[in-house]
């Protein structure tokens, strides 16, 4: 979801730390191996989990891939004799009067990511024009609400909904940060994950030198700075993983039922809620100005 919310903000996504190591260690970077780990509303291992109990259906889907396309390992021939060049190519407007072309093209391998001309499958499924943040003006539907319920625990209807969105925009002044737009802009977006495979990567700087840098639940910066940078523009999170925020950085909610809104506003409020379907933090600091929803 994280990706989603920032291929509507941002004109250049790149992503970091996701997946397990080069060793298939799940561990978050700041964790020792063999830890147990518990970030967002489930345990780390469930990652594991999901694979462990797919193997049958994972070999048998690779199995119908190889019957369609042949075992292909273009470009994996490597010698010592060769000094093969590559040209990873972006769609960025920074392009326009570069004049690269000549360039480019003196690449052996030149690389070019998918446009929306170029993908029919992703522009049929990816609308621009969706508002990603709740706000006054945009709202769940109640037909939406049947399907969002679907995710969380509980048995609540849909006033009860209502009621709990009533309340948060009474405390937290309508935000649609970053979702302007501009054909002289580029905005790039690093979406940031927690995995142990950034360790040792020396990412932080590029990850810094992006515009809008994301991050997950109770990820860390301070002592890593070296493979996750130290700047935060959004940190998202649900009641579960909350963490205490400088006064510059955005805490966007990504609420999976009724509850998480009711955190919310008992967070900034009357600090009563202490509980969802496990204990939690009942009250984060955070600038209240730059709270969102998504």
């Amino acid at each position: 979801m994280g990706v989603v919310l920032a291929m509507h903000i941002c004109d250049e996504v790149n992503v970091f730390g996701f997946g397990a190591d080069k060793d298939g260690n799940w561990n978050h970077y700041w964790e020792s191996f063999g830890s147990h780990f518990g970030t967002g509303q489930h345990g780390g291992g469930q990652e594991t989990c999901n694979l462990a109990i797919r193997p049958f259906s994972a070999r048998v889907a690779e199995l119908k891939v190889f019957e369609i396309f042949p075992q292909q390992e273009s470009f994996m021939d490597s010698s010592p004799d060769r000094c093969r060049t590559c040209a990873v190519v972006g769609n960025s407007v920074n392009l326009l009067r570069s004049h690269y072309g000549p360039l480019i093209d003196l690449h052996d391998v030149i690389m070019r990511c998918v446009t929306e001309d170029d993908d029919p499958w992703f522009t049929k499924r990816f609308d621009a024009s969706l508002k990603t943040f709740l706000t006054r003006n945009n709202t769940l539907s109640e037909r939406d609400f049947r399907w969002w319920k679907n995710l969380q625990f509980g048995n609540k209807a849909f006033p009860s909904y209502r009621m709990a969105e009533m309340k948060v925009f009474e405390i937290f002044p309508q935000q649609e940060s970053f979702m302007d737009s501009s054909p002289d802009r580029c905005r790039t977006c690093a979406v940031v994950g927690n995995s142990v495979n950034l360790l040792g990567s020396h990412y932080g700087p590029l990850i810094d030198f992006h515009d809008v840098i994301m991050r997950f639940n109770t990820a860390r910066t301070v002592g890593y700075e070296g493979d996750v940078g130290n700047k935060t523009t959004l940190h998202i999170m649900y009641p579960e993983s909350a963490v205490d925020l400088d006064d510059h950085t955005h805490l966007i909610l990504f609420p999976f039922k009724i509850r998480d809104l009711e955190w919310l506003v008992s967070a900034f409020t009357t600090k009563s809620v202490k509980m969802t379907n496990k204990g939690l933090k009942s009250t984060v600091k955070a600038n209240q100005g730059l709270v969102g929803f998504k």
